[in-house]
């Protein structure tokens, strides 16, 4: 019973059964996508703006030099105050078109016996 488990092992091994395979495949792919997109977008902003402020400046003026008996004071002032007011509205619209191409090659080989 051995000798015929042997025996079966030597016939169906793959070097005696003396099949070769060769497998060669190539891919070669593309593809081509288009699009067309078409957007309508409007935007509002504000912007709204109250400001004051002041300034005052006082100098002394001397006469006749370094005496403090004779000087002359000038006093000045400013005082501003206002508002700004924006509001904008911008649109958009249009179409967009987009293409996008892709290529595919590659390649598949295997060789064996069987």
């Amino acid at each position: 019973m051995i000798c015929l488990v042997i025996l079966a092992t030597f016939v169906s091994s793959p070097a005696l059964a003396g099949e070769t395979f060769v497998f060669n495949k190539w891919t070669l792919r593309g593809n081509r996508t288009q699009d067309h997109d078409k957007i309508d977008i409007t935007i509002y902003s504000n912007r709204h703006e109250n400001y004051n402020f002041s300034t005052n400046k006082i100098e002394v003026q001397r006469q006749g030099g370094e005496s403090l008996n004779s000087f002359t004071v000038h006093n000045s002032g400013s005082y501003v105050k206002g508002s700004f007011y924006e509001d904008t509205r911008t649109r958009l619209w249009g179409t967009v078109n987009t293409v996008r191409n892709s290529y595919i090659r590659s390649q598949e080989s295997s060789a064996g016996i069987r």
